[in-house]
């Protein structure tokens, strides 16, 4: 059994360390003359395995969370449907996110040493590659993400016809409202907070704020006919612009946030009982244990998993 080395890790308060814990690199080196898998310590009579800091990083999916939607919903009839539908289609319905990036680029300049074509590089400046924001949509039944992106961008953005936003017609005059002055960017854009939780979900890896989101489109509108091939399901990527912040100041308000998504990762409680030789009588009287309209188990524990009023014996009342 080995441990390990006390000093493996160090901590957010240490420079270089961002605000999450990291593997030290000077224990655990597998690429030397021979790997460091470890050593015995005499005095404490302990196998150390340096072995451990040589544990990979898995990079972990994102916990997307909306924090502003854009404001021209609140003008909107069925507002509440608006924002719902906008806070699922970034946090919950996507099939892939990507384009989220931070990367640090140094720009060099160089000059000619000697003639055989050496250079001499010096950095001339530091930049941070920029995010470019993409999610990838299974379309439903009735093209509701189609819908909803179209309605975005022409109400909140600009109909192609008069190129002004219909959302407009919904203030009584737009030039006296008080709730409206001046159509700046809040009124057609989003905010969302991208967090990569840690290994274990007990902190914040990398985390993005990402504002001034809007979609630059609403996914193909086309037509086809080809009767020798089979019918397709259709999948739409919207790019969506974005100002990304990923600095340590952004994983800190990341780190306030991650407590109230560790629930998610609980293992629910689906309230389903699925049975394989009929229900045990504990859950006989269980309101929760259905999944279908039709009746379930069999012999002496078939019941009505939806019963009417005054339902059949052994069945689950509505009281």
């Amino acid at each position: 059994m080995s441990a390990r080395i006390r000093d493996a890790i160090y901590n957010a308060t240490e420079v270089n360390a961002g605000v999450s814990p990291a593997l030290d690199l000077n224990y655990g080196g597998m690429m030397g003359v021979t790997p460091r898998y470890g050593h015995y310590d005499d005095q404490e009579k302990k196998f150390y395995g340096e072995w451990i800091s040589a544990t990979p990083y898995v990079r972990e999916n994102i916990l997307p969370v909306l924090l502003s939607y854009p404001k021209f919903f609140d003008w909107m009839p069925n507002k509440d449907r608006w924002i719902g539908m906008c806070k699922a289609a970034f946090e919950t319905e996507a099939q892939s996110i990507t384009g989220l990036k931070g990367a640090l680029n140094v720009d060099t300049d160089q000059t000619n040493v000697g003639g055989a074509g050496a250079q001499f590089e010096v950095p001339t400046n530091v930049t941070l590659e920029q995010t470019t924001l993409s999610y990838t949509f299974k379309e439903r039944m009735g093209r509701p993400f189609n819908k909803f992106f179209s309605f975005w961008i022409e109400y909140g953005i600009m109909d192609p016809h008069t190129k002004t936003p219909k959302s407009l017609r919904f203030l009584a005059d737009p030039t006296k409202n008080d709730l409206f002055t001046m159509y700046t960017p809040e009124f057609y854009t989003a905010t969302v907070l991208f967090i990569e939780p840690s290994n274990g979900n007990t902190t914040v890896e990398k985390a993005w704020l990402v504002f001034n989101i809007f979609p630059k489109g609403a996914g193909t509108v086309e037509g086809e006919r080809n009767i020798t091939t089979a019918k397709a399901v259709e999948e739409m990527t919207i790019e969506f612009a974005g100002i990304g912040i990923h600095t340590d100041a952004v994983v800190a308000l990341a780190r306030t946030i991650m407590p109230k998504l560790v629930s998610l990762y609980e293992i629910p409680d689906m309230h389903m009982t699925l049975p394989t030789g009929g229900f045990h009588p504990s859950v006989k009287d269980n309101k929760t244990a259905h999944s279908t309209d039709r009746k379930q188990g069999n012999a002496e524990y078939e019941w009505d998993t939806h019963p009417k009023t005054g339902g059949t014996s052994g069945s689950t009342s509505g009281e």
